[in-house]
């Protein structure tokens, strides 16, 4: 199964400078393509106040010009969902996954064909980030629950996307 990662960073909520957007990639494979979008003309005039800058002069934003800042992560998770699939990023694309291809712990399903598989991801996502509450992922009290949730996840993406794990084929 052709799977697309879809990969947020941001610095809101973590510096003194107040950061209020959000960037994403999406990577397939060694293919990695950052998330952009043309402005509106609102939009332009959106970015040039909180930037500081006077439109039409240098720096300024400009209706048509393209942009990979997102004010929400809603507004970036509704773009990524209508356009991962579209000709400049992955139309064959068969599982969109909020995420990283490096990490192996369960992570958010947004898209997949497979209905049940998208349940049951997301079921172990959930479960996996209440764990994570309880105290990260090593510590004493929630070592023996991960290791749990990691082979569940591992059984699933067995099943249903043919991975291939040493050991287990």
């Amino acid at each position: 199964m052709k799977t697309v990662f879809l990969d947020i960073r941001t610095w809101v909520g973590t510096c003194a400078i107040g950061a209020i957007h959000y960037y994403a990639h999406l990577q397939c494979g060694d293919s990695r393509k950052e998330l952009k979008y043309k402005l509106s003309a609102s939009q332009a005039r959106k970015m040039n106040k909180l930037d500081n800058v006077k439109a039409g002069t240098f720096g300024a934003y400009s209706k048509g010009e393209e942009s990979g800042r997102f004010f929400t992560m809603q507004e970036l998770m509704d773009y990524a969902l209508a356009h991962w699939k579209d000709e400049e990023y992955f139309p064959d694309g068969e599982l969109l996954i909020e995420g990283d291809k490096a990490t192996c712990d369960p992570q958010r399903v947004l898209w997949c064909k497979d209905d049940e598989f998208m349940r049951l991801a997301n079921v172990l996502y959930e479960w996996s980030e209440r764990t994570f509450k309880k105290g990260g992922w090593d510590s004493k009290k929630t070592i023996p629950t991960m290791k749990k949730i990691e082979k569940h996840w591992e059984k699933l993406c067995l099943k249903y996307l043919k991975v291939k794990w040493p050991g287990y084929n």
